[in-house]
């Protein structure tokens, strides 16, 4: 079964044809109808009439009326002889009463009535009356095929009157809502519905535009406000591991940088996403230069310790900065909280990059879930927030980046990232 869904401008057409031709079609049962009733009544009593004149008025006086040529009278047998044919040998079976009779290409209209001992017949031949019911059925059904056609052209002329202010106001939600900032519908409806309809659209996207710089606004705020007391602790986690410690005590140190370095990281990350519409974000630099200068930033914290980086491939294409550096840092630093894997390997190609870890791998019922916010598998290490994959999904869905993964439980895996 097709699911695919029709245009209003479709069914507007299609329900004026319909209509059109179910009246047309009345119109044509009934005018059937009316040309039935004429052959089966007025004919059948005309010629009833005409044969009652002449058995009890004409004959007992002689007289054998001449009607022309497209009307005959017969008898069984001649009263009186007064010249009355005989019935022909292909209507002696004709019924009593009304009846039709055709041969060829002739129509004839019979009456016969029983007088007496006696048969009469009236025979009128109604050849020129068929041709014409004919022409009449004829016209009728031409005049349904004109009036499906009148129907389709003006279903199609009321029908863009209908929708297509209906479309340049869906183009206008579309334009405002995709644009960063709001802008108003330029939409002048004439129809009232129209306009109640745009009015209602521009407030509920002005109100969604409002609640999403809300919430920007807000995270990036939250996001510089932290970064002062970041900053301390991480500066004074430095000093404290360079004086005199005991192993357990530069141990709570380190433990004290990572973690600042992971909020500070998680920061920088929720601030970008919230930055994603700023002109500084749209920064581009070549794929392998953006990698080469995370990793060497990277390499710098504590949390790399016992971690090597590795760069493999050359690519001179040009991403965007902020994005790109967010989703590989992103990765990477999810394939350290997962992976026992001394080594880190950064695939670059013209098309994308690869992220490629030896660690716990990710069960096949986990897959989906992986990228959902605050998520954190049951293997691996588990200090992560859950938070990381659910960044980098929404950066790539917002850059219109394809993001696969390939990975096996106990050898490691592979998120890839191309244009």
């Amino acid at each position: 079964m097709s699911n695919a869904k029709r245009s209003l401008q479709y069914r507007i057409v299609a329900a004026i044809t319909v209509t059109l031709f179910v009246v047309a079609g009345i119109y044509s049962l009934v005018l059937s109808a009316v040309i039935f009733y004429t052959e089966e009544h007025l004919v059948s009593e005309n010629l009833k009439e005409s044969l009652d004149i002449v058995v009890e008025q004409n004959i007992p006086q002689g007289i054998v009326p001449n009607f022309g040529e497209s009307v005959q009278i017969y008898a069984k047998t001649d009263p009186d002889h007064l010249g009355l044919k005989p019935i022909p040998d292909f209507l002696v079976d004709a019924p009593m009463g009304y009846s039709e009779f055709f041969e060829d290409d002739k129509a004839f209209f019979i009456y016969r009535e029983p007088v007496n001992d006696n048969d009469f017949m009236i025979v009128r031949d109604q050849s020129e009356f068929e041709e014409k019911e004919r022409l009449i059925q004829l016209a009728a059904l031409l005049g349904v095929v004109v009036s499906v056609s009148c129907g389709l052209v003006l279903g199609w002329i009321l029908s863009r009157g209908i929708v297509n202010p209906i479309k340049r106001l869906g183009e206008e939600i579309q334009r405002s809502a995709q644009s960063p900032t709001f802008e108003p519908l330029k939409v002048h409806a004439e129809d009232k519905e129209i306009d109640t309809l745009a009015k209602f659209c521009e407030s509920s996207i002005e109100r969604l535009h409002s609640l999403v710089q809300q919430e920007k606004n807000y995270t990036s705020d939250l996001s510089h406000e932290i970064r002062t007391p970041l900053t301390v602790i991480r500066l004074n986690a430095e000093l404290l591991g360079e004086t005199e410690l005991t192993p357990a005590q530069r141990r709570y140190a380190d433990k004290i940088a990572s973690a600042s370095d992971q909020i500070q990281h998680l920061t920088t990350s929720l601030l970008n996403l919230a930055r994603e519409d700023i002109k500084e974000t749209n920064t581009v630099k070549p794929l392998e230069e953006i990698a080469r200068e995370l990793v060497e930033l990277l390499q710098s914290t504590n949390s790399f310790s016992g971690t090597a980086l590795k760069i493999e491939g050359h690519s001179s294409v040009l991403w965007p900065e902020v994005a790109t550096q967010t989703v590989m840092r992103n990765l990477i630093l999810n394939a350290v909280t997962h992976s026992a894997s001394a080594v880190i390997t950064i695939n670059i190609s013209d098309t994308g990059f690869e992220i490629v870890d030896h660690g716990v791998g990710i069960p096949k019922e986990e897959i989906e879930k992986i990228f959902m916010p605050f998520f954190r598998g049951e293997h691996g290490n588990s200090k992560g927030l859950g938070l990381g994959l659910s960044i980098v999904k929404r950066i790539c869905d917002k850059q219109k980046w394809q993001i696969q993964v390939s990975t096996q439980v106990g050898q490691g895996s592979t998120f890839s990232i191309q244009k």
